[in-house]
């Protein structure tokens, strides 16, 4: 188990790099619901409650976007620094208890359920307070190759897998089981964006161009019973 006051990563410039992730995570969102109450949970610098909260705005900086966000941290630190980022309202996550059921129409987890002690409970939580159809999104480290290669037991333990500041440890199969158990259903595996070292911010090399295509190829031939990402991208309603 991590303390509860652990180190969270609120460095802005690491939250700029995932621009390239944030439109993913909404382009996802907005083809199933298009509009709505969004809760993004463990929320760090807040800036993808801005960028959440100005997506497909018409016009005036997000001032008409189709989207009202609020979000959920684990420690004060974390929700002042939200809060006063993002302007939008910010809870720590003790307090979802007292959320009235089916506030949300989206629900995102960005790289936040490896962290976590108690990630059962957090999306039994999460699931009482998204509304029925709603939206959840997950994304977690893919260690998929990591447990082949230890099961098989090729090479030295792999370092994704020592304890450190993740805990928990998914691949696709154990990511899907516990999503079910938590009450979600129609869990989807979707492809991850191909992007540089820096994001959104510089330019793609050729070869990740090519390693991200044959990974899309097989992905798709498969129906996703090949899915070897560096990430597991999951929407679940």
């Amino acid at each position: 188990e991590r303390p509860v006051a652990a180190e969270t990563h609120y460095d802005h410039r690491q939250q700029l790099r995932h621009f390239h992730l944030y439109r993913r995570v909404m382009e996802e969102i907005d083809r199933r619901i298009g509009g709505g109450h969004l809760l993004d949970v463990g929320c760090a610098g807040g800036l993808f409650l801005v960028f959440a909260g100005v997506f497909a705005s018409e016009h005036h900086g997000g001032i008409n976007s189709r989207y009202k966000v609020s979000g959920a941290g684990f420690d004060p630190q974390e929700v002042e620094l939200a809060k006063r980022i993002s302007g939008a309202p910010v809870v720590r996550l003790e307090e979802l208890g007292s959320v009235t059921e089916n506030s949300f129409d989206a629900i995102t987890l960005l790289n936040v359920l490896e962290h976590v002690n108690h990630p059962s409970h957090l999306l039994r939580q999460l699931r009482r307070v998204l509304r029925p159809g709603g939206v959840l999104v997950v994304v977690v480290p893919n260690n998929e190759l990591a447990f082949w290669k230890l099961r098989h037991g090729i090479g030295g333990r792999p370092e994704s897998l020592t304890a450190n500041e993740h805990i928990n440890h998914f691949r696709p199969g154990s990511l899907r089981r516990l999503l079910n158990a938590a009450g979600f259903s129609q869990v989807e595996l979707r492809p991850v964006s191909v992007h540089s070292a820096y994001g959104s911010i510089s330019r793609v090399p050729v070869k990740h161009w090519m390693k991200h295509s044959a990974y899309r190829v097989l992905h798709a031939c498969t129906g996703a019973g090949c899915y070897i990402y560096s990430e597991i991208f999951c929407v679940a309603k």
